[in-house]
């Protein structure tokens, strides 16, 4: 909810221009709600076709490149 309210918050000032702290907040809440939406389920089967430390890597790689397109060929290469 503080991501939301974040979210919410920026959008609505008149201050500077927040674009790639907009998108990275955007970022995070969807993770967020993925998380909330499959808590309690079984893992997806993707989840389970990858190993702890692929995920790991793909996700570090998402979150150092926040403010660009990232193809899913570039993450396929970097997990093999």
């Amino acid at each position: 909810m503080q991501t939301a309210l974040k979210l919410a918050t920026l959008i609505d000032s008149d201050g500077p221009d927040h674009r790639l702290y907009l998108e990275a907040l955007g970022v995070v809440l969807a993770h967020e709600l993925v998380g909330i939406n499959t808590r309690g389920r079984a893992r997806s089967a993707t989840q389970r076709r990858f190993a702890a430390w692929q995920r790991r890597k793909a996700v570090a790689y998402i979150e150092e490149h926040l403010a660009e397109p990232i193809p899913l060929e570039v993450l396929a290469r970097l997990v093999g």
